[in-house]
Parts: structure tokens; sequence; C-alpha cells
């Protein structure tokens, strides 16, 4: 017989076993829940329930219940499909899928080595799909998506690889070792090229038909000897393949038949003399004194801590890459300038740079409503500034959560200032800064309506292309090196879309943008 006390005791040990139980499943719930959202279902798996959530909330599916159509807000809609070679052959390499719906932000996802792609919660409506990998050719399809469920299966060509070997005159092979970023690399054109446009990028390695991976970039066995990288070209033969130091053509080869090395005859020397030594000075803009300071010339994608400035304000900078190069002077207490220069071959002089005391700019970031708002601001100085040049590369700055900003080292001068978000339209705040001090700028950012463009890029020279204001004022500019469409928000009403190459314009025509946004197909 139990005691009173004993089943007290029996009571309360079962009472705390059985929390203990219960903590231990709950426990092992959630890790199970974290485990699966680590991992994730295999991709067939999420494809599948991808498709049931499109056909529960469209027409390709079974009707939704009541209480299933009161919650939805609108239809949404779901791609997917399956990509192969045309080799039959597993996919190699690094393939993309690409999503581009009107008035949405563009999207992509990276394809499974089985093949899968999935888009979900895409807005039904016309979009554009498109696939590519390093070893493939470019797909794209114009389709019409329904609420539901869409499949969009893929094919795609594999280019041709080619080993790119550089050796000197005496026949000696030549590695990357010696090559700096910016070294030679080849490219791949349908008709032989005599020169290619400046770029501010280390390299034109995305140029014409091919894509150039250097061997110190990319993954897999080791190259051989001598070979430098290789070479992607999307096209079948003929075409022509050319040795090229930034926007020069050191040699160039016909390619009639499938190839899978090239060597080509690279000296030092020849390299050497295409460098250049630039020179400066850099002056106080009141009293005509040097200033000590620091210099960085060089391409927009590496960093560089410059040369210094000397005791008389002189700037020498040798052994300059050749291109549209990135400009900065850093000088304390005086203004900060980032912009670009073009650099040929040889001695070049860009003059003597007078530097103004650094002053003050602030202002406060307003939302339509009136609020203030966190946002990203692009801050170019205009009148440091010779158009046609890419406008994105410069000072970026974020307002904080009561909307206030702050440009570091202003000097004297025109500050264009530009929300860079998806949200708001691209408005130009032209700030004078003339004195030396602006305390009370309020930029009111404004709703837009999107400017589409997409591209249909031939693959000869990449081009630059500036929208412009009623005023003339640069508010976006893209460099197109191929088809991937871009979008911008505008406020409706007329611009100038104005096309150029190495800085010298080559068209302008008129853009007009109506109340529900405009597509603009680019044709050069």
């Amino acid at each position: 017989m139990w005691s009173g006390r004993n089943v007290v005791v029996f009571i309360l040990v079962s009472i705390v076993a059985l929390q203990l139980i219960g903590m231990y499943v709950l426990y092992q719930g959630q890790m199970s829940k974290r485990a699966q959202k680590r991992s994730g279902p295999p991709q067939r798996e999420r494809v599948e329930t991808l498709e049931r959530a499109g056909a529960t909330a469209g027409t390709d599916g079974e009707e939704p219940a009541a209480s299933e159509k009161s919650e939805q807000k609108e239809p949404i809609a779901v791609i997917h499909g399956h990509v192969t070679g045309s080799d039959g052959k597993p996919l190699e390499g690094a393939v993309t899928a690409y999503l581009d719906v009107p008035g949405q932000k563009p999207r992509y996802v990276s394809v499974t080595p089985e093949g899968w792609y999935a888009f979900a919660g895409v807005r039904p409506g016309p979009c554009v799909v498109r696939v590519l990998g390093r070893e493939y050719d470019e797909t794209k399809a114009t389709l019409e998506i329904a609420p539901g469920t869409t499949r969009h299966d893929v094919v795609l060509r594999r280019g041709m690889t080619i080993r790119i070997k550089f050796v000197n005159s005496e026949g000696e092979p030549r590695g990357q070792q010696g090559f700096t970023f910016t070294g030679p690399i080849a490219v791949a054109t349908r008709d032989p090229v005599e020169r290619l446009p400046m770029t501010e990028l280390r390299s034109h390695n995305r140029f014409g038909l091919g894509d150039f991976q250097a061997g110190f970039a990319r993954r897999g066995p080791k190259l051989p000897p001598g070979v430098v990288g290789e070479l992607r070209v999307k096209a079948e033969p003929p075409f022509h393949v050319s040795a090229v130091y930034m926007h020069h053509v050191l040699s160039t080869q016909a390619v009639t038949a499938p190839v899978e090395e090239l060597t080509f005859v690279i000296d030092q020397a020849d390299l050497d003399a295409l460098a250049a030594t630039v020179k400066m000075r850099v002056m106080d803009a009141e009293t005509g004194e040097p200033i000590k300071g620091r210099v960085g010339i060089g391409d927009r994608q590496s960093s560089n801590r410059g040369v210094p400035i000397g005791e008389d304000g002189s700037v020498v900078y040798p052994d300059v890459p050749p291109g549209l190069k990135h400009l900065t002077v850093f000088a304390a207490g005086y203004e900060f300038v980032n912009t670009f220069v073009r650099v040929a071959e040889g001695e070049v002089d860009l003059g003597t740079l007078r530097l103004h005391k650094a002053g003050t700019v602030e202002g406060k970031v307003l939302r339509p409503d009136g609020k203030p708002t966190s946002v990203r601001l692009l801050v170019r100085q205009l009148d440091r500034m010779k158009f046609p040049q890419p406008l994105r590369h410069g000072m970026v700055m974020q307002s904080d959560t009561e909307g206030t900003f702050k440009i570091h080292q202003p000097g004297r001068g025109r500050y264009l200032v530009l929300a860079d978000d998806d949200k708001y339209a691209r408005v130009a705040t032209v700030l004078d800064a003339a004195g030396g001090k602006v305390n009370d700028v309020v930029i009111r950012l404004t709703e837009g309506v999107p400017a589409q463009f997409e591209f249909t890029y031939t693959g000869k020279r990449p081009y630059l292309m500036t929208v412009r204001d009623a005023e003339g004022t640069p508010l976006f500019t893209y460099t197109v090196r191929g088809t991937w469409p871009r979008t911008v928000r505008l406020v409706p009403g007329t611009y100038e879309l104005e096309y150029s190459e190495d800085g010298e314009v080559l068209a302008r025509e008129e853009l007009v943008v109506g109340s529900g946004g405009v597509k603009k197909v680019v044709e050069r």
C-alpha cells in the first residue's frame, strides 16, 4: 500500500518527467526545422513545392478556397525549368538564370548542377528569361506568364575554349608572372580590330565574342607553362583572336576551324612602351602654394595608396596602364577629388590641379510624404568632371535614419546628388557650394515610373549610354558590354539619350517617359 506521501512524490516526479519529455520533443522539433532551413529540400522537391504554390495561387491548379481567396492580394506565378547542354553532357561551370519583369528589379538564381532553376513570386505578364554560363552561349526568351506555373526548359550551346599562350621573341614561354592585373589578355571578334575603346576596368576580359579568364583566377587543373588563361568563345568559326593590352591590339590571328591553343609573341619591352608616366601639380587654389597629400591613379576595380605629392606640389606617377583612369586626390583640410581622366601611352601631363579648402555641405533627405529616410546617395562634383564619362563610380554615402547627410570634404563648385535607390525616381539635385558652406539642403524624393532599357548588343565595341534631364544634367550612365537589361525609375517627362565612345558623342535621341513608364530597345 502506498502512503499519501508516496503518492504525492510519485505525482510530482511524473509531472517533472513529462515536462522533461516535452522539452526534449520541442528541442528536437526546433533542431529539425533549423536543419531543414539550412539544407532545404532537394531542388526537384523545391520546384515541385513551387509548382504546388503556383497552382493554388492561379488558374493552373484547383480553385482556392473562399478563405484563401480573401487572403490572396494578387495573383502570383512560378517560372521553372530544366537546363541541358546541346552536347548532352552534364553542365560544367557556373550557369545562371536571369529573370527580368517590367517594373520589377531584375533577379537571378544559380542553376543547380542537375540543371534546375526556379523563380517564385513572379508578377504575371510579360518577362524575359536569360540563361548563360562561362562554358555556354546565352539563350534568351520572351515569355507571357499567367498566374500559376510556367515551365521553360533551355538547351545551351557550348562554346569553344582556347588556351592562350604568350612567348617572347626567343620563344620562351611567359606565364602570368611579370604581368599585373592589367596585363595582356585575348579577345575574340568576328572581324579584325585595330583598337579597342578605353576602359575603366582592369582589362577587356568580356569583349566581343569571348570571355577571357586569367590562369591565376580560374578554377580547376593548373594550366601548362606559358598558358596565361583561357578564352571562351561563344561563336562558331570563322572569327579573329587578338592579344590586347588595355585598348591596344598587339597581334591578331584568324581562326577558321576549331582550335585548342593559340600562341602570341609578346615582349615585355613592347608592353613597357605602352605604359604612361602621368605628371601633374597640386596647389592651393587661393595661395598658389603646394600642398601635402597623395594622388591615386588606377582602374576602378582596384584600390591603391597612390603616390605622395612632392614638396613643390609636383606629382610623377610612373608605369600607369593606359585607359580611362580613376583619379583621386587626398589632402588633409582640402577638398576630396574623385573623377575620371583619359590616359594615353607615353608622358601625360594633366596640368595644375588647384584645390580649395574643404567646406561644409549638409542636408536632409525626405520621402514623398515629408518624413526623413535613410537612402543611398551618389555624389559627384560636376565642375571636376568632363562628360561624357561614367557617372556611377564616385562618392557614395548613406543618409542616416533622421535623413541627414554630409558630403565628405567638399570643395567650391557644383555638386550633383542623386538618390541611388530602386524605390524612388532619379532626380538631379544640384548644389552650389561656391561659397564653401551649404547647411540647409533639403532633398525630396519623388515617386517614379520604370524606364527599362534592352540592348541588342552586337559584340563589337562597348559604348556609354547617358540619360540626361531637360536641363542636360546627367542622371544615369551605363556602359553597354552585353545584352543584360537595365531599369531606372524616372519622373514622367522628356529626356535625352546620349551614346558615346572614348569620350566622343556618337548620337543623341529623345526619350519620352509616360505615366506608365517606358520600354526602350537600344540597337547599336
